[in-house]
């Protein structure tokens, strides 16, 4: 509407005359209605990550419990960049022990080169220790789960077990058995380059496996090595083959040699060199698969 003249606006009390003012395409002005708040929403509940859900489960079991940052050992695996996090729950009662192991990749497609991983750790401490049994638990997408405990602790790993959705485990009569050193026996201790002392940290392959584990000497006699295994303090005797001395940097090292090398900072395993640049050696690993260690890295089996 077009309207040309005096025009009036009264707004309260208060009153505008405008004169000769033109106002083109005026739009009506449309009152506005006062919105109806909507209904409350109820809060949204985080259920948290897969981990927080099981601490949360196996914290209200009522059992004694520790938990071990292990930030540490994910830093020593070759899928360290494939992690986002881990822990570990640790439940006493008397002499017995559970340990529950929780890792969470970075993302789904990660899972599977992390589970090997770990996997091929465990699988290896059950060889090193035959009373040992490990339950694998169904995680989620992106989360690996296991319970692990020793023959005999299964009333306290069935109650574990069923806080995290796994199955019951029956009970093993028998463990095996582990001979006992005389009590005047006297630790013979060798001398000479293959010299491994009683008391003294070592690198100890069980069997072969894959990884040369962290261990203590604990017996020397000839050329047979007996030690306890970090990890999980079983006793073992190896062949003086198995053992090598931690490395100390010094280690003289040529083309060709076995050795002992640590993988791209992490875990130990055995190779052999094929060439030598600078203070870094390319190696074949034992898995034929081919990489480089730090010549600091490096020790020697047997030697």
């Amino acid at each position: 509407m077009k309207t040309k003249g005096a025009l009036i606006l009264t707004l309260g009390t208060l009153m505008v005359v405008t004169s000769g003012c033109i106002f083109n395409n005026t739009t009506p002005v449309v009152p506005i209605t006062p919105a109806t708040p909507p209904a409350q929403e109820q809060p949204v509940v985080s259920t948290g990550s897969y981990i927080e859900k099981n601490r949360t489960a196996l914290q209200a079991l009522g059992e004694a419990i520790t938990e071990k940052d292990i930030s540490d050992d994910i830093a020593k695996m070759k899928t360290k960049e494939s992690i986002k996090s881990g822990t570990r729950l640790k439940f006493t009662g008397g002499s017995a022990s559970v340990n529950a192991l929780m890792v969470e990749a970075k993302e789904a497609a990660k899972l599977e080169e992390v589970k090997a991983e770990i996997k091929g750790q465990y699988d290896d401490l059950t060889k090193i220790s035959s009373s040992i049994r490990v339950i694998w638990l169904d995680g989620d997408a992106t989360t690996i789960s296991l319970v692990y405990y020793k023959v005999g602790d299964e009333a306290i790993a069935n109650k574990v077990l069923a806080a995290l959705g796994g199955k019951a485990v029956a009970a093993t009569t028998t463990e095996p058995a582990v001979t006992e050193p005389k009590k005047d026996e006297t630790p013979a201790v060798t001398t000479g380059k293959s010299a491994f002392a009683v008391g003294e940290a070592v690198l100890a392959n069980w069997k072969a496996g894959a990884v040369w584990w962290d261990a203590k000497v604990t017996k020397v006699e000839g050329s047979k090595i007996s030690v306890k295994y970090t990890s999980d303090n079983s006793d073992d005797t190896l062949d003086i083959a198995a053992i090598a001395h931690k490395p100390t940097g010094t280690a003289k090292v040529s083309v060709g040699d076995r050795v002992v090398a640590k993988w791209n900072g992490g875990s130990f395993y055995g190779a052999t060199v094929t060439a030598i640049s600078g203070t870094t050696a390319s190696v074949d690993w034992d898995d034929k698969t081919k990489g480089t260690a730090p010549l600091s890295d490096i020790t020697f089996p047997g030697k």
